[in-house]
């Protein structure tokens, strides 16, 4: 370029790369340059050029746009600097070189787009990321307080679990031990650690090992909805009978992953009742036959063969008499599919005979005299029975004769009471004991319910008395057979009697 004129001469590699011809540019001069520089890059492009000329920079260098003949802008680099002045140093001459850039600025352009594109995607994938954490951490914060809540639900159902007055006992699918209670370690002696997750077999508590996973079972499957009495041998190898009611324990899909069983000791139950004598007739005077049934539970828990005859209906007495081993018989003039069934006394007559020849020191109970009675006449009931009762002598067995005192009057129950022996919990209708026995008699109940020992030395602290005042208040109860005391480690433990319990009940209801 010419500085003094302006005139510009082309170079023609620059002319064909823009589509054009050299005659296109003949005494053309800067201008016809600049008028084809892009709009945006034309500032800077005179800028360069002009700092130069000035001496402000060394060399004339710059990037730009150019429209080419089709239109369409490329991109070219030149470089140049001033080749020729004048005496006053005054530039004359511009020359440089220049290069096609189009298709290097096009990657440049389109790194600098994907460049901005992937930093969009990344402000993007950072918010969501960062949304992500917050939802997490909300997540994490939900199930830290939901795993609190869990815990502290699962600690407090442990508590009541563990401070229950009764015996729970749960077991899985494979007969492991799986909860075993404060009151199943004090009946046993047993400590948890010593019994869980290991297999009902291998553990010496339970006396019955077979019986009992067969019970589970039975349990899981539905066949057994009612109660059963266990035997578990405890550590210093004593015998306690447990009463124990299961239930299912189940997954969200209802399938049986397990038994539970809550339960209480019924040994000093058992123990009391144990003392009726081989050979003799007992009246239990009851309104409701379940009284009666629980004794008849207890005692054949013991190993008794035995057998009821009945008016009950076949579902109450399955439910109320589970045990499978037990003769069912129901009185009844139709025949009910599953029992066998009587209807008249010389029946009755029979069937206990043969069954206590078969087995000697059976056990007998007849519930349900109230429909005899309303069928046969009083002295044709009294015949048979004095029959039945030198049956049950000769036999050495025991009969449980239940009779509602409702359905008798006063004469025809005055009989039964002189032929019959009255059961230990029922004589109690004339008893009267001062209140101070009987503030005692009561502690030592609440006590005995709580599986807790009750020495001579707990009586003394609880009711602030002397050694010789509590010997001899105990020996007054047990004088009136309201308790007995029975060697229990280095003490002598004191628990009540079923008359004992008998005069509770009957006091507070009175």
């Amino acid at each position: 370029m010419d500085c003094i004129t302006g005139r510009v001469i082309f170079n023609e590699n620059k002319v064909k790369m823009l589509g054009y011809k050299m005659d296109d540019f003949i005494d053309s001069d800067y201008t016809d340059f600049t008028d084809l520089v892009h709009p945006d890059d034309y500032d800077f492009v005179m800028d360069a050029m002009k700092k130069h000329l000035e001496g402000k920079a060394k060399l004339y260098e710059v990037e730009y746009r150019i429209k080419s003949k089709n239109g369409k802008y490329k991109w070219f680099h030149d470089r140049g600097s001033i080749v020729k002045r004048n005496s006053k140093n005054d530039p004359l001459l511009v020359k440089g070189i220049v290069y096609d850039i189009t298709e290097r600025k096009k990657v440049e352009i389109e790194l600098k787009e994907a460049k901005k594109n992937l930093k969009k995607k990344v402000e993007e994938q950072t918010k969501k990321l960062e949304k992500s954490n917050i939802e997490l951490k909300e997540e994490i914060k939900e199930k830290e307080k939901t795993e609190y809540e869990l815990k502290q639900t699962k600690n407090y159902l442990n508590s009541i679990i563990e401070s229950a007055s009764e015996l729970i006992i749960s077991f899985d699918m494979n007969n492991r031990v799986k909860t075993w209670n404060k009151t199943s370690e004090t009946v046993t002696g047993y400590k948890k650690i010593e019994v869980i997750n290991r297999s009902i077999p291998k553990l010496d508590v339970f006396e019955n090992a077979k019986d009992l996973v067969k019970i589970n079972s039975n349990i899981c499957n539905n066949k057994n909805t009612s109660y059963n009495d266990i035997i578990l041998k405890t550590k210093d190898n004593e015998k306690r009978i447990v009463r124990l009611t299961g239930s299912q324990l189940k997954d969200k899909d209802k399938a049986c992953l397990g038994i539970i069983y809550t339960g209480r000791d019924i040994t000093k139950d058992i123990e009391i009742h144990g003392k009726l004598v081989d050979g003799n007739s007992y009246l239990i005077t009851n309104p409701k036959n379940i009284t009666a049934f629980n004794l008849f539970n207890s005692l054949c828990s013991l190993g008794k063969k035995c057998m009821v005859i009945t008016r009950s209906s076949p579902a109450h007495l399955n439910i109320n008499i589970p045990q499978k081993n037990v003769k069912k018989i129901l009185m009844s003039q139709s025949k009910i599919k599953g029992f066998k069934t009587v209807s008249e006394l010389e029946n009755i007559k029979d069937e206990i005979e043969e069954f206590t020849k078969k087995n000697k020191n059976s056990l007998i109970l007849i519930d349900g005299v109230h429909y005899l009675l309303t069928r046969f006449s009083f002295k044709s009931f009294i015949g048979i029975f004095y029959q039945v009762n030198d049956i049950i002598a000769k036999n050495n067995s025991i009969l449980l004769l239940r009779v509602d005192p409702s359905t008798v009057d006063q004469s025809k129950m005055a009989i039964f009471e002189n032929e019959l022996q009255t059961m230990p919990y029922q004589k109690i209708e004339n008893l009267i004991i001062q209140d101070d026995l009987y503030d005692m008699l009561k502690y030592i109940y609440e006590q005995n319910e709580l599986n807790a020992a009750v020495s001579y030395k707990k009586l003394m602290r609880k009711f602030k008395i002397a050694y010789m005042t509590a010997s001899k208040r105990i020996d007054s109860l047990e004088e009136k057979g309201l308790i007995f005391t029975k060697r229990q480690g280095k003490i002598r433990a004191v628990y009540v009697s079923s008359k004992g319990k008998g005069l509770i009940s009957k006091r507070q209801t009175t």
